[in-house]
């Protein structure tokens, strides 16, 4: 059977003089056209699968919302409550930030603020932090003040959260390597993070929130903390990729 091209449909003939590998027709190498046909293929198969995930997540967001909403009066009711104590005269209700008790006229003895040791201990901590950056930024320019500055990618993607869990689709032609994922980074603290050797190009991954922890090994929990921000960070063959999102 005599071999067909893709890209003109022209079927090659035993007489025809061209090389094996080329239409005589049209003259496309057929290697060349196959292959582009399979990356459109896979192309559209990945789009079709994102929009999936796009819908499924969509939906169970809006659960999640809903489920928030018909918490909230009962958290908002416990805070209330907690702003009010006992008159120890007559025993009634009054606010923390009355002078005196509306019922009996008794005066509210409130505990004084205390500052004290924790104060001090404090503000050491403070300048224990601000000696020892500049401490390090002074040893680490005096080292590597000959050395070019490394390359900072920026990685293309794109994360959806639905309440529960992340997916993160690769859109660089690239592989990220030794990848480090982090959700709710602090300045001074780091946030929830977890690491993965590899994240090809062109995939799509699912990673759940309570997949993530923090430095004391106490993992993510969705249900009663709310995702702030994302970054994720890896290796490219560019140099060194990253990238910084958040939720309002």
């Amino acid at each position: 059977m005599e071999k067909k091209c893709k890209q003109c449909g022209y079927e090659r003939q035993t007489a025809d003089t061209a090389p094996d590998y080329e239409c005589p027709k049209c003259g496309a190498i057929y290697a060349k056209v196959e292959a582009r046909l399979k990356n459109d293929a896979k192309d559209s198969r990945l789009q079709k699968e994102w929009e999936k995930y796009d819908r499924k997540e969509t939906l169970n967001q809006e659960k999640h919302e809903q489920e928030r909403e018909n918490r909230e009066p009962e958290e908002n009711n416990k805070i209330s409550n907690s702003k009010l104590i006992n008159c120890k005269e007559c025993g009634n209700t009054v606010s923390k930030k009355a002078e005196t008790c509306p019922s009996c006229g008794a005066p509210v003895k409130k505990k004084p603020t205390q500052y004290g040791c924790g104060a001090l201990i404090l503000l050491i901590f403070i300048l224990f932090i601000f000696s020892y950056i500049y401490t390090s930024n002074f040893t680490s320019d005096s080292k590597t003040s000959s050395k070019p500055s490394s390359t900072l990618i920026k990685l293309n993607t794109d994360i959806n959260f639905g309440g529960e869990q992340f997916v993160i689709l690769n859109k660089d032609p690239f592989d990220w390597k030794n990848v480090e994922l982090e959700i709710n980074s602090k300045f001074l603290s780091g946030g929830y993070s977890l690491r993965t050797p590899i994240m090809k190009s062109l995939e799509i991954y699912t990673v759940g929130a309570m997949q993530f922890t923090n430095s004391d090994g106490k993992k993510f929990n969705p249900f009663t903390h709310k995702v702030l921000n994302i970054s994720i960070t890896g290796d490219t063959p560019k140099g060194l990729g990253h990238y910084y999102g958040t939720w309002e």
